[in-house]
């Protein structure tokens, strides 16, 4: 059909397909800055003391303690972190995890992978791949990502 709503019908999805596909192309870089304003709840020195609590109140000198932060939202409502998860890190992305080794105090921050379809959606989600987000934090970081993640020795299946 030639009318304009014909051809609006037709162009419609296909516009939508392309403006999908143009952001999903996008690569994916890392960035080395946080964006203006960004910050780690009450500073790294304030978590990094909370979760040095938490290890001597355990008094295990073996083992590993994992805290995990909640899942995304769903129904586009606002996401607010586990509240125990954020004393710990500070950090208030989905989909995060805190491994912290209890004979090291060391911990390591699990971030998703980048996603710049959500990104452009919803603003900056803290990922792996953002530089920042270790000196930020003081936690060293690494990627959610099911075949990189060791657990007891053993990759995973």
């Amino acid at each position: 059909e030639c009318s304009p709503a014909g051809i609006l019908a037709i162009m419609k999805p296909l516009l939508l397909l392309i403006a999908c596909a143009s952001v999903a192309l996008v690569p994916s870089r890392q960035k080395s800055a946080p964006p203006e304003g960004q910050v780690c709840g009450l500073g790294k020195e304030f978590h990094a003391g909370r979760r040095a609590a938490l290890v001597a109140a355990i008094g295990e000198k073996e083992g590993v303690l994992l805290v995990r932060g909640l899942p995304d939202t769903r129904a586009y409502t606002r996401f607010e972190q586990d509240k125990t998860f954020w004393y710990l890190t500070g950090v208030e992305s989905p989909n995060a995890a805190l491994l912290i080794d209890l004979k090291t105090g060391q911990p390591t921050l699990f971030l998703p992978k980048a996603s710049r379809m959500k990104e452009v959606w919803e603003g900056e989600v803290w990922d792996a791949s953002d530089a920042w987000v270790a000196e930020l934090t003081g936690i060293a970081v690494s990627s959610v990502e099911r075949n990189n993640v060791v657990a007891f020795g053993k990759s995973s299946p």
